[in-house]
């Protein structure tokens, strides 16, 4: 996903990409990740929850276990997902 795309996608779109590029670096998911991703899987954007927990928080705690997560790809997605919490 380029950086325009990234701009209008829904986080459930960006999960999913942040998953296919893992596999497509040959890594899996961070474990402990995987939870805040499935979650981000539900969600259309930020301002939306996930129980009783919020979007906002949802997506900095994924990014805070997507340490091992490296590259173009995932400095933009970073830098989007930043963009939406802020």
């Amino acid at each position: 996903m380029n950086p325009e795309q990234l701009k209008t996608a829904s986080i459930s779109s960006i999960a999913a990409f942040i998953v296919k590029d893992c596999h497509r670096q040959g890594k899996l998911v961070p474990p402990a990740a995987k939870p805040y991703i499935a979650a981000m899987s539900t969600m259309t954007n930020a301002s939306d929850n996930y129980g009783l927990d919020s979007g906002h928080s949802i997506i900095a705690y994924g990014l805070g276990n997507l340490t091992g997560w490296k590259g173009e790809n995932a400095r933009n997605t970073k830098k989007e997902l930043l963009r939406r919490i802020k």
